[in-house]
């Protein structure tokens, strides 16, 4: 799990063996690799409050969000089924847990001002 850089690795660690009992070996929590490395491997992006959702869309990998985002962005990005939104993981249809959320694929390029660095 990518989080924030900010965030302590331990909150994340605690928050998990309380919810969900001990961490599976495939589990890690990480904060220090470069994102576009991380994005290199995300088949599902999970997210809270975070403009990483950009990137994810940059490169068509399917987003829930849990989180607030502006009217402006919420309303077109679910009429393009983009992004799934939802209150909870509870909430999270079980094809998006399974790395297979609805997803139009990447954005045009000429959304974005630079090209995708993901090779």
């Amino acid at each position: 799990m990518r989080i924030h850089p900010r965030d302590r690795i331990e909150i994340w660690e605690t928050a998990w063996k309380k919810f969900k009992g001990s961490i599976p070996e495939q589990v890690r929590f990480d904060k220090g690799t470069p994102l576009e490395l991380c994005l290199r491997e995300t088949d599902l992006a999970i997210m809270i409050y975070s403009t990483v959702f950009l990137d994810c869309l940059r490169y068509g990998i399917p987003v829930v969000s849990l989180g607030w985002y502006p009217t402006v962005w919420r309303e077109p990005l679910e009429r393009a089924g983009v992004v799934t939104f939802a209150r909870s993981l509870k909430d999270v249809p079980p094809r998006g847990m399974t790395g297979k959320a609805p997803a139009k694929g990447p954005i045009p390029e000429e959304y974005f001002l630079g090209q995708p660095a993901l090779n």
